[in-house]
């Protein structure tokens, strides 16, 4: 990922994950972070000194880097090494890939429900509601 917070090996540069961290920040607090950083990088602290100089001094062509490594990394993904099958009649291409914005209210919506988690009452029990959304058990093997 090209991105000044973010080092090579994908590792984020991220102060409460490092020298500010204290177990007094919840999972809700974590991703919040890292979803701010993301999206509005600190290039006065980077893990990244080109990404970081770039996004500095030419916005724009920092963004078109960004853009060229995700759509190259979308092509990575989609080239698994088989060739993609045409569909048949009567039956639907596959959808397309998400786009950025997509995948950011993907994201969103990830935080969005950890916060939802996060912040409900003690001793709220979604047993239920986990109950409902997961697949039946599978079957015991039969024995001889």
């Amino acid at each position: 990922m090209f991105h000044p917070n973010v080092y090579a090996d994908g590792s984020i540069c991220l102060d409460i994950l490092q020298n500010r961290w204290s177990p007094t920040y919840d999972v809700a607090a974590v991703l919040t972070s890292i979803q701010s950083l993301l999206d509005e990088p600190n290039p006065n602290s980077p893990a990244n000194s080109v990404a970081a100089q770039l996004y500095q001094e030419n916005r724009r062509e920092y963004e078109k880097r960004v853009q060229a490594i995700v759509e190259q990394s979308w092509q990575a993904f989609n080239d698994d090494g088989e060739e993609e099958e045409e569909p048949m009649e009567n039956e639907t291409a596959p959808p397309s890939q998400p786009t950025a914005s997509e995948d950011r209210v993907n994201f969103n919506e990830i935080v969005r429900n950890v916060l939802d988690t996060a912040n409900r009452p003690p001793g709220y029990d979604d047993s239920e509601e986990l109950a409902e959304s997961l697949p039946p058990p599978p079957a015991p093997p039969a024995q001889e």
